[in-house]
């Protein structure tokens, strides 16, 4: 799975001049744990709501005088859009951190943390922070393609392949509003059934519950 899969797109902003109490009242507005410093349309550091109770609060500051650049985090901790989710989980462990900036091509575009992941996931926490990283009652997955059409009314999708499919794996559609598992019962390629799909083709898969354009096709195996 990528972190494209697990994130959360866009990041809220706030500028350095702003209170730490100005700061936690945008954090629950907006249900985020996480603020980004903007300046001058670049993300220069983040605070986070540890940062407001450690740094802030347990060292006796006022949040109401206090501004949020004497708080914010340099550099931003960041992993790429298309990683796989253990990296993120790695980065996280390693900076002992919750949340990383999301990033492709060198902007930020989201945000990722442990709870993103093991909801993604469905993923014990502690098998994640604590365990090898890899949950043993929870498949392999392998990204295979991902969805360029779906006919409602023949609930067929049309998939990019970036690696082969076969008839009988077991595969994973996942995607913001999707998350459904089932067997390939059958592939065809322009109207011909065929048992195996590869790299760079555009395959037909009858699938029975809806998908949506650009849900992610995994194959799980053991």
């Amino acid at each position: 799975m990528r972190v494209r899969d697990a994130m959360v797109f866009g990041a809220v902003a706030v500028a350095d001049d702003v209170t730490v109490t100005e700061a936690a009242k945008l954090m629950n507005d907006q249900d985020v744990g996480m603020l980004v410093l903007e300046r001058e349309g670049h993300s220069e550091g983040v605070i986070t709501d540890r940062d407001i109770v450690v740094k802030c609060l347990a060292s006796d500051h006022d949040p109401a005088e206090c501004v949020v650049e004497n708080h914010v985090s340099r550099p931003i901790i960041t992993v790429s859009i298309d990683a796989d989710v253990f990296e993120a989980v790695s980065l996280l462990r390693e900076h002992r951190i919750k949340r990383l900036g999301v990033s492709e091509e060198g902007t930020l575009v989201g945000v990722v943390s442990i709870t993103d992941i093991t909801q993604a996931m469905d993923q014990p926490l502690h098998d994640l922070i604590v365990g090898s990283g890899r949950a043993r009652t929870v498949p392999v997955e392998m990204l295979v393609g991902h969805v360029t059409h779906y006919y409602t009314k023949i609930g067929v999708a049309t998939v990019s392949l970036e690696a082969p499919l076969h008839v009988g794996d077991n595969v994973h559609l996942f995607g913001h509003t999707t998350n459904h598992t089932q067997v390939v019962g059958s592939i065809q390629i322009d109207g011909r059934d065929v048992k195996t799909g590869f790299r760079g083709d555009q395959v037909g898969l009858a699938v029975s519950a809806r998908v949506r354009v650009g849900d992610s096709v995994y194959v799980e195996s053991e």
